[in-house]
């Protein structure tokens, strides 16, 4: 089996990128034939010296750093990029070759997609956002902060103003998602897609027109099992997360204030300061390394997850369960997922202060939710999401699809 796996960037950036990366890295060295092709960025070392896998990019710009008139052009149809993938896959053969693209529109555009299905491969997507189904992949409008029930492409989402930057960029936004639905022949382009969650799959399925067949493969946890984390009689609660209005960090700093514990930000954005007036005496930290985020996971006395959008996943949400740390969820969030399956929380409506005040009050004796954090660390290790599990059924799913007929 021959695998080639497409990414806008060969950098680690960001949730898609990682696992396009690490599943590369697993999936050579469980001895398959791998190529990676990145848009943009320059892989670690630690993923260019692995027998195997062969790294190719084509230091190409992102669609941020050049001008909106030059992006829409180029998001419509790149025909550089359109000669390179066709390259690339030159002395591929499409009998024993599986293309998997994790991500294509910030660098390689719907051009990548459609060079890939006019040579015949069997091609898989994983769906990391919602992209697919929504202009701005988020289905959140911004201008109100909510989760938009509008249908991506459909006269009313042409006619919401719901980015951050205006009406240009959402015309930009629908006119790329056009394209990719019609020229890029969107999903039913895909032998199949992949959701990182249940959640994420019954948001899209329906909004997904000639979707040929898919299933869940979760994002995968890299670190070996931690003991249990141990609250301490001073132990803080703790919010993980980009600062920003659509994490709703601020309820989190208020619901923490009126119970009278001890809360702890990791990340950083533009509320910072509505934070620290929300509560004075909360710890804003910054970003921290992983190992530092770790480390504040083990001394947590529960994690807050008050995001108003939908997520995908919630990566966060699991390596608190994996650390044996109970959470407090919005139920609106693709996380929810992850404590139905492993329990070790509470789900509960998003901007709902005084139902998150209720359910952090028992949380003021700081040995309440040791129980339940590591009921739930149990559940979760007895059959964890690991990169070799994820390399797993990932190859299973490979195989099938080169065991089928050619479409």
């Amino acid at each position: 089996m021959r695998i080639v796996i497409v990414s806008d960037y060969a950098v680690v950036n960001g949730g898609a990128a990682k696992v396009a990366l690490m599943s590369a890295q697993s999936l050579a060295e469980r001895g398959h034939e791998v190529l990676f092709v990145g848009g943009s960025g320059e892989a670690e070392a630690l993923f260019c010296n692995v027998p195997g896998l062969t790294i190719e990019t084509y230091g190409m710009p992102s669609n941020h750093e050049i001008p909106i008139r030059q992006r829409l052009s180029l998001a419509l149809w790149n025909p550089e990029v359109d000669r390179r993938v066709r390259k690339s896959l030159a002395g591929y053969s499409t009998k024993d070759t599986v293309v998997h693209i994790h991500s294509y529109r910030d660098v390689l555009s719907v051009s990548a997609v459609t060079a890939v299905r006019d040579l015949g491969y069997r091609t898989v997507f994983t769906a990391h956002e919602f992209r697919l189904t929504c202009p701005t992949g988020e289905h959140f409008n911004r201008q109100t902060q909510q989760i938009c029930p509008l249908s991506g492409g459909s006269l009313a989402c042409w006619g919401t103003q719901c980015t951050e930057r205006g009406w240009a960029e959402k015309a930009y936004q629908n006119l790329r998602f056009v394209r990719q639905r019609s020229r890029g022949n969107l999903p039913g382009v895909f032998d199949h897609i992949v959701f990182v969650s249940e959640f994420s799959r019954k948001i899209m399925v329906p909004n997904l027109p000639g979707l040929r067949s898919s299933s869940v493969i979760t994002n995968p946890v890299e670190f070996s099992q931690p003991e249990p984390a141990s609250a301490g009689p001073d132990a803080p609660l703790l919010f993980i997360g980009r600062l920003s209005m659509s994490k709703d960090p601020v309820l989190a700093a208020r619901a923490a204030k009126e119970v009278g514990i001890p809360i702890r930000f990791v990340g950083d954005g533009p509320l910072r300061g509505e934070v620290q007036a929300a509560n004075p005496d909360a710890e804003l930290l910054g970003w921290q390394t992983p190992d530092q985020v770790r480390a504040h996971l083990q001394s947590a006395r529960a994690l807050l997850f008050t995001s108003r959008w939908y997520e995908t996943q919630g990566l966060v949400v699991l390596e608190a369960i994996a650390n044996g740390v109970p959470v407090l969820c919005a139920d609106t969030t693709a996380a929810s997922d992850i404590l139905t399956e492993y329990g070790g929380g509470f789900l509960l409506p998003a901007q709902d202060l005084a139902g998150l005040v209720e359910k952090l009050t028992p949380f003021q004796d700081p040995t309440f939710g040791e129980e339940l954090g590591r009921s739930a660390y149990r559940r979760f290790w007895a059959s964890p999401p690991t990169m070799e599990n994820h390399a797993h059924a990932t190859e299973a799913l490979y195989a099938r699809l080169l065991e089928g007929p050619q479409t």
